[in-house]
């Protein structure tokens, strides 16, 4: 029984070597979402906060109350997110977040659970979860949707927020409603 299992293991070991010393003893792995929660932390930090430059001009200012940081995975687990994008002409939206995930190889951040977007004008847009892609300025999320400004709400699910060039479309709107008395 022994020497059939040998016989089997030994090509798969041999395999796996041959590729070990193909790709110049280096492995690179990158791990599925779903097993990073199960790894233990190799980092944990409170009160981070992360600064982008970028030319000379900061970009990104992220904040969280809580930080999980895993070196394999090259991945940021962060609780209580508070962070704000800056545009080339210093505009500034303000985003919040119960929680957050942030790829260190992708420039990507995943916001869930209470994410605001919040502008210095006023204008607010409400959502479960969002996708930042930092590096792009660019801002998207399938889920439910609601914008408010001055006097007007829509409804939506999903929406696409280019910061840079300041559009907002807003997914299978639902509903506009005008006026100062919002439902909800």
């Amino acid at each position: 029984m022994l020497s059939r299992l040998l016989i089997w293991i030994a090509p798969v070991l041999l395999a796996t070597l041959l590729l070990v010393i193909a790709k110049g003893f280096k492995m690179e792995t990158q791990l599925p979402r779903q097993l990073i929660a199960s790894l233990e932390a190799d980092v944990e930090m409170k009160g981070i906060r992360f600064y982008h430059h970028e030319d000379g001009r900061l970009r990104l200012m992220l904040r969280s109350s809580r930080c999980l940081y895993y070196d394999k995975a090259g991945e940021l687990e962060l609780e209580g997110v508070n962070s704000t994008l800056i545009g080339a002409d210093g505009r500034e939206v303000r985003v919040t977040a119960d929680k957050g995930s942030y790829s260190l190889n992708e420039a990507r951040i995943l916001l869930k659970g209470h994410v605001l977007l919040e502008t210095k004008e006023g204008d607010l847009l409400k959502t479960s979860s969002l996708v930042m892609d930092h590096k792009n300025m660019v801002m998207s999320s399938d889920s439910p949707v609601v914008f408010e400004r001055s006097g007007l709400l829509l409804k939506g699910k999903g929406f696409r927020y280019d910061f840079e060039q300041g559009k907002l479309v807003i997914d299978q709107q639902e509903s506009v409603i005008k006026g100062g008395d919002f439902p909800g």
